[in-house]
């Protein structure tokens, strides 16, 4: 069932939408596809979020998801985020940044930003783990955010302080074998 307001705003599966367009299902499969047949290998389908500004800036906000669940109260939060800015808007020179973010103990966090100048994890300082797996090792590259800790194929300190670097194997500086 569809209903159009007399605010224009567009319901499927609701009589009273709250925003242009509003989709209420209880299913648990697929609310919104969108599906292209074509057979080449063109990009398709498409989902563009378009920041049409009659006066685009640097640092404007383009595009915002969120992925929004309920409390247990009830309250409607946002989990989890991601949005991009327009970095640089001169023409021949546009830079772009993406970033990603949700809740970590009910604070709004920055989890991953992707600049035009560089890759940050953790760029709020939380207390989130950086670890990078490889075929053989859960902790093939590992930074402790409690205590600044570099680790290479552990995530153990041993008897190493904050902030040191703790590699497991062989450690190889300017073509020199110090491990054998």
């Amino acid at each position: 069932r569809m209903r159009i307001t007399s605010a224009g705003n567009l319901g499927i599966g609701t009589s009273s939408p709250s925003a242009q367009l509003h989709i209420v299902g209880s299913a648990t499969t697929n609310q919104v596809k969108i599906e292209n047949t074509d057979g080449g290998a063109a990009s398709a389908p498409d989902l563009v979020l378009f920041r049409n500004s009659a006066s685009p800036a640097d640092n404007d906000a383009l595009g915002r998801i969120h992925l929004r669940g309920k409390t247990d109260t009830g309250a409607e939060n946002n989990y989890a985020y991601m949005y991009a800015t327009s970095a640089d808007v001169s023409n021949g020179n546009e830079s772009g940044n993406l970033f990603i973010g949700g809740l970590i103990n009910g604070a709004d966090r920055s989890w991953l930003s992707l600049k035009e100048y560089e890759v940050a994890v953790n760029d709020d300082s939380n207390d989130m783990d950086f670890r990078v797996e490889s075929n053989a090792n859960t902790h093939a590259l590992f930074v402790q955010a409690s205590d600044g800790a570099v680790h290479i194929g552990t995530s153990t300190n041993g008897s190493a302080g904050a902030g040191d670097l703790v590699v497991n194997g062989g450690v190889f500086l300017g073509g020199t074998d110090t491990a054998h």
